[in-house]
C-alpha cells in the first residue's frame, strides 16, 4: 500500500514540476532536478507493484525536458549557443531513465 503512494506522489511530482520549468532562469533548473527526483522516486516505488507509475512519470518528465523546460526545450538547440549545457542535461536525464528502466525492469 505504501509503495502505491509513493508511486501516486512521484506521479503527482513529475506534473508539479512542470511549472517550475517554464520559468526562466534558476526556476527551470529546480523544475529539471524535481523531474529527475520524480523519476528516481517512482521507479523505487514501481519496482514493487507494476510499472505504471515509473512509466507515467518518464512520459511526463520527458514532455517537460523536451518541450516545456526554459533551459533544456528542443526548440534552443537550433537558437541558443549553449549546447554544452543542453547536452549535459540531456545526458543527465538519460542515466536516469536508464537505471529507472533497469530497476523497474529487473525487480
Amino acid at each position: 500500500m505504501i509503495y502505491k503512494i509513493i508511486g501516486g506522489v512521484a506521479v503527482f511530482l513529475s506534473i508539479v514540476a512542470h511549472y517550475p520549468s517554464m520559468q526562466p532562469g534558476a526556476p527551470s533548473v529546480i523544475g529539471f532536478y524535481l523531474t529527475l527526483l520524480s523519476m528516481f522516486i517512482s521507479a523505487l516505488a514501481s519496482q514493487r507493484q507494476q510499472p505504471y507509475y515509473f512509466y507515467c512519470a518518464a512520459l511526463f518528465s520527458l514532455s517537460n525536458v523536451v518541450f516545456l523546460n526554459d533551459g533544456t526545450r528542443l526548440s534552443l538547440l537550433f537558437t541558443q549557443g549553449d549546447w554544452t549545457y543542453i547536452y549535459s542535461m540531456y545526458s543527465l536525464f538519460l542515466v536516469v531513465l536508464c537505471i529507472g528502466v533497469l530497476l523497474v525492469r529487473y525487480r
